[in-house]
C-alpha cells in the first residue's frame, strides 16, 4: 500500500465530505436558499479555484470540458434526489453507485491493476455497506423528524378540521400510495444516474494527451463547468425548481467557499488516480466516503444525531473504514 496516496484520497474524501457545511449555515438557511441556487455559487467556487492552474499549466483538452460537464450533471441529479428521497438515502445511492462505476471502469477500462482481489472484493463490500448504514441512519434521524413535524402540524390543525369536507379518505390514500411510488423512482433514477456521472468525473482525464493530465487538467474541468453550471441554473429557473435571483447577499460568499473546498478535493483525487500505486479504482472510491465525515461534521457542529442514534453511525463507520483500508491494501 502506498501510504501517500492513500493518504491523498483519503484527504479527498475529508473535502468532499466537508463542502456540504457551507449550505447548512445560519444565513443561507434563513435566507431559504434554494438548493440548485447554491449549487450555481458552488460551481463559480470550482471555476474561481480552478484559475490558479490555468497560470501553472496553459494547455487546454476538450475531455477536462467532459469531466466538468460530468460533474454538473451529476450535481443537477442529486438535488433532485435529495428532493424525492431526502438526504440521506440519495447520498447512499449515489455514493453506493459511483464506488461501483469507478472501480469498475477503472479496473476495465483503464486497466488498473488489483494485486490482491482477495481484499478488494470483501473490501469494496464493507465499502458500499458502510455507506449504506450511514445513510440508513441518517433515514431513520430524516423520518423521526418528520414525524414529529406531523404531529405537530396535526395538532395545531385539530381545530380547524371541518366534518364532510375534502375529497374520499380510500381515494385520497390511493392517490398518496401512487404519487410515493413515483416519488421513489425518479429518487432512484436520478440517484444512480449521479453517482454513474460522479463516478466518471475523472475518467476522461485518463485519455488526454500527456501534458493536459494531472493538475493541468483542472483548468479545462474548470472552463466546462462555467459553461455547463449557468445552463443548468437557467433550466432550474425555466423549470420552476427556482427563482429568478441568486440570493447574492446569503449564498455567494458560503457557496463560493463549498466550491473552493470540493475542488481541493478534486485536486487530492486527480492526485490519487495519477498515482500508479492507487489509481482511479481506489481512490475514487475512497472519496466516496466523504459521507463519513459529512456525518462526522452533522453531530459535531448540528448536532443531528442522538445517544441512540449515533451508535448506528459509529458502527456503520468503522465497517466503512475497515472497507477503505482493505481497498487500499489490494493494490
Amino acid at each position: 500500500m502506498d501510504v501517500g496516496g492513500f493518504f491523498v484520497a483519503i484527504l479527498a474524501a475529508l473535502f468532499n465530505g466537508s463542502f456540504g457545511i457551507f449550505s447548512k449555515i445560519k444565513r443561507v438557511q434563513d435566507a431559504e436558499v434554494p438548493p440548485p441556487i447554491f449549487n450555481f455559487w458552488t460551481c463559480i467556487g470550482i471555476i474561481i479555484s480552478s484559475l490558479p492552474f490555468l497560470f501553472l499549466h496553459q494547455v487546454f483538452t476538450p475531455l477536462g470540458l467532459l469531466s466538468g460537464v460530468f460533474f454538473v450533471i451529476s450535481m443537477a441529479c442529486t438535488i433532485f434526489a435529495i428532493q424525492f428521497l431526502g438526504l440521506s438515502s440519495a447520498a447512499g445511492l449515489w455514493c453506493g453507485t459511483a464506488v461501483v462505476v469507478s472501480f469498475t471502469f477503472g479496473v476495465k477500462a483503464l486497466g488498473d491493476t488489483i494485486q490482491q482481489p482477495s481484499l478488494a472484493a470483501p473490501g469494496l463490500v464493507l465499502l458500499i455497506g458502510g455507506i449504506a448504514g450511514i445513510a440508513l441512519n441518517g433515514e431513520v434521524v430524516a423520518r423521526r423528524r418528520q414525524n414529529e413535524e406531523t404531529l405537530r402540524e396535526e395538532q395545531e390543525g385539530d381545530g380547524e378540521v371541518e366534518m364532510g369536507g375534502g375529497e374520499d379518505p380510500l381515494l385520497s390514500s390511493e392517490n398518496a400510495k401512487k404519487k410515493r411510488t413515483r416519488t421513489s423512482l425518479l429518487g432512484l433514477a436520478t440517484a444512480v444516474v449521479a453517482g454513474i456521472f460522479g463516478g466518471l468525473v475523472l475518467a476522461p482525464m485518463d485519455f488526454a494527451a500527456e501534458e493536459a493530465k494531472g493538475l493541468a487538467y483542472i483548468p479545462s474541468m474548470g472552463i466546462g463547468v462555467l459553461i455547463a453550471a449557468p445552463l443548468l441554473t437557467l433550466a432550474f429557473m425555466a423549470l420552476g425548481q427556482a427563482p429568478f435571483q441568486l440570493y447574492t447577499k446569503a449564498a455567494a460568499l458560503p457557496g463560493i467557499l463549498a466550491g473552493i473546498i470540493w475542488n481541493a478535493g478534486n485536486v487530492c483525487s486527480i492526485l490519487a488516480t495519477r498515482n500508479p500505486n492507487i489509481g482511479l479504482s481506489i481512490a475514487y472510491p475512497i472519496m466516496q466516503a466523504g459521507l463519513l465525515f459529512a456525518g462526522l461534521w452533522g453531530i459535531l457542529l448540528y448536532r443531528e444525531l442522538q445517544n441512540r442514534e449515533q451508535i448506528g453511525y459509529w458502527l456503520s463507520s468503522i465497517v466503512l473504514i475497515a472497507g477503505v483500508t482493505m481497498l487500499a491494501s489490494s493494490k
